[in-house]
C-alpha cells in the first residue's frame, strides 16, 4: 500500500458501499407495491458491478476475463492478492456477471433495450427479475446477487486492513480521510445478508 493506491480507492469504497445499500434496500422490495422504486435500484447494481469487477469479453476465447491494469489491477504489486482473489470471482459467479454485462452494455447503448418483463418477491423469495433483450431472457435473483456481493465484501475487507496498516504506519490513522475509508468493515454488509432481518432492514431503506 502506499500514498497514490489509498487515493484511488474511495471511488472503489463508494461505490461497493452503495451497491451494499441498494441491492440490501432490493431485498426489502414489494414488486407490486414498489414498482416505481425497484427497478432503479437494481438497475444501479448492473452499472456498479463492471466499475467493481474489472472484466469483458474476449473475442478469441470466447468467454469473460478480467482487464489487466483496469480498475484496481492497476495495483496488483500494492495489493498483492487482488488478482487471485478477483479470478476466484469471476470464477464462482460467472454465469451471473456473464447476464450483468449484457444487461448493463445494453443500457449503455441503448437505454430502452433491456426491459423487465418479470419480476418477483415474496416469503418463498427476496427478489428476481427477468430482463429481455431482444429474443433472449436474462434472470436475476436476489440469492445470486447477495453470494456476489459477499465476496466483494470480503475482498474488500482485506483492502481495508491494508489502508489501515499504512495509516498506522505513516502515522496518520486520525486523518478524516483514512478514517473514513476504514470506518465501516465492508464484511458488516455480510452480517446483514445472513440475518433473519434483512427483508425488514431493506424496507426501511426504500423510499417512504
Amino acid at each position: 500500500m502506499n500514498k497514490e493506491v489509498a487515493n484511488a480507492l474511495y471511488r472503489y469504497f463508494e461505490i461497493l458501499y452503495n451497491f451494499n445499500r441498494n441491492l440490501i434496500t432490493l431485498c426489502g422490495v414489494d414488486v407490486i407495491d414498489n414498482s416505481a422504486h425497484y427497478e432503479k435500484f437494481l438497475e444501479e447494481v448492473i452499472h456498479a458491478t463492471p466499475k467493481l469487477i474489472p472484466y469483458k469479453y474476449d473475442k478469441p476465447t470466447k468467454r469473460y476475463v478480467l482487464v489487466s491494469k483496469d480498475g484496481l489491477l492497476e495495483f496488483i504489486d500494492e495489493i498483492p492478492f487482488i488478482n487471485e482473489d478477483y479470478r476466484n470471482i469471476l470464477q464462482r459467479h460467472y454465469d451471473l456477471l456473464k447476464r450483468i454485462k449484457r444487461i448493463r452494455n445494453k443500457f449503455e447503448h441503448k437505454m430502452h433495450g433491456a426491459r423487465i418483463v418479470s419480476s418477483g418477491s415474496g416469503s418463498g423469495s427476496l427478489f428476481d427479475a427477468t430482463y429481455q433483450i431482444g429474443d433472449e431472457a436474462f434472470d436475476l435473483t436476489a440469492n445470486e446477487l447477495i453470494s456476489l456481493a459477499k465476496d466483494l465484501n470480503t475482498m474488500f475487507t482485506k483492502i481495508q486492513r491494508l489502508v489501515g496498516r499504512f495509516a498506522y504506519e505513516q502515522e496518520k490513522v486520525d486523518h478524516p480521510y483514512y478514517r473514513r475509508l476504514i470506518r465501516y468493515d465492508f464484511c458488516n454488509f455480510n452480517q446483514i445478508y445472513e440475518s433473519e432481518l434483512l427483508r425488514n432492514i431493506g424496507k426501511a431503506f426504500l423510499p417512504f
